[in-house]
């Protein structure tokens, strides 16, 4: 099963489901096997507690998480630096 990315506008960020990888090595791998521009670094991986939502939720609005699909899950998150 392919495991999920999920990449920032100019691909400085990259975020990945936790319970889809083994370990944070395998995470890293994964980033670089599907980096779009070549070789690349990949920096400060962490596990961070992350909301997912399909729907953009607006920054001025207040609204009930139960009021919208709204998944709490942690996500290894990492820095990415193409190497020339």
């Amino acid at each position: 099963m392919a495991k999920e990315l999920i990449w920032s506008y100019e691909d400085k960020y990259v975020y990945g489901r936790k319970a889809e990888f083994a370990s944070k090595e395998e995470f890293a791998e994964t980033v670089k096997d599907e980096y779009d521009d070549g070789v690349c670094e990949v920096s400060d991986i962490k596990v961070e507690a992350c909301l997912y939502s399909e729907k953009t939720i607006p920054g001025d609005h207040l609204i009930p998480l139960s009021l919208e699909e709204v998944y709490i899950e942690n996500y290894y998150t990492a820095k990415v630096k193409q190497m020339v």
